[in-house]
């Protein structure tokens, strides 16, 4: 059963932020996260010169944040993570992981597989090429940390409807949910929520992605800097990423200054400019200059 992957903002963010509240010496003591150099050079990831002049010039960075599937073998969640320096702010862009995109050498399918194709490296570079970005930094994380950080904080609050309840309940494969309404779902039954789609579509499926994202995140900033340390503990055990030690505390550092109620979202493809098909599996097509003009708009402010 597919796990969709809201824990990759949960727990990448999560841990970036509180890297950036502990500090250097304590983030180095209690860390655990897998970093690892992709030994891939900009030509080969696809890295578009004409961005990566854009992006030095107004000082932003853009990093991509995978979350992966074990079951399939492919990235349930993908997202790109913009620093804008100049204009003190964070914008995370989601790309529907249905999309169907070309990875060359005959392959075509839907987004989220160029990570079962090629994997991180592969994922870059499709997204590099197909959205003209300039991407080498990426963060990845696995199924396990989110149902441990959600449960950790008590729960998430939320109000279901009847379908939501028993959609829940069906993947969970039990009556967990009781009742529709308000509820306090555990970080299992979090997790069912989060990949709800056969009662509505993708598009509120990303929604609730966000929701529970956010919401996690302000749990988290409301809780005393004493526990950011089991929390680092528990989260950065199920994170891969190829930035630095450094890297990452400036990165937390800057994520703290800026609060994530000033985090500008996006998604993509944008509202009217795709439409489903079923070739034996559910894709979206989608109208890609004017995706790709939306992006950067969105970014860059042009």
């Amino acid at each position: 059963m597919k796990k969709i992957m809201v824990r990759v903002l949960v727990a990448i963010l999560i841990v970036l932020s509180i890297i950036g509240i502990a500090g250097f010496a304590a983030y180095k003591k209690i860390n655990k996260t897998e970093v690892v150099d992709l030994n891939m050079n900009e030509e080969e990831l696809n890295v578009s010169q004409e961005t990566a002049q854009k992006s030095k010039e107004k000082k932003i960075t853009n990093i991509l944040l995978l979350g992966v599937d074990k079951d399939e073998n492919a990235s349930d969640a993908i997202m790109v993570l913009s620093i804008d320096e100049n204009n003190k702010n964070a914008k995370l862009t989601s790309l529907m992981r249905d999309m169907y995109v070309n990875f060359g050498e005959g392959k075509a399918n839907k987004i989220n597989y160029a990570y079962h194709y090629g994997g991180v490296p592969l994922s870059i570079s499709t997204i590099n090429e197909i959205f003209n970005l300039d991407i080498t930094k990426y963060a990845k994380v696995d199924f396990n940390g989110f149902m441990n950080i959600v449960d950790s904080l008590g729960g998430y609050e939320v109000d279901i409807t009847e379908a939501e309840r028993k959609e829940i309940n069906y993947k969970l494969g039990y009556e967990g949910v009781k009742t529709a309404g308000k509820v306090k779902l555990t970080g299992e039954q979090t997790a069912a929520y989060a990949r709800i789609r056969r009662i509505d579509s993708d598009y509120q499926r990303t929604e609730r992605q966000r929701e529970i994202m956010f919401d996690i995140l302000n749990k988290i900033k409301a809780r005393p800097v004493s526990e950011y340390p089991d929390l680092i503990a528990k989260l950065s055990s199920n994170v891969e990423t190829n930035l630095s030690t450094m890297e990452a505390l400036e990165l937390g550092n800057y994520l703290v200054g800026v609060g994530n109620n000033d985090i500008e979202q996006f998604r993509l493809p944008i509202d009217g400019t795709a439409t489903d098909f079923t070739s034996g599996v559910y894709h979206l097509n989608w109208d890609k200059e004017k995706n790709l003009t939306a992006l950067h708009e969105f970014i860059y402010g042009e």
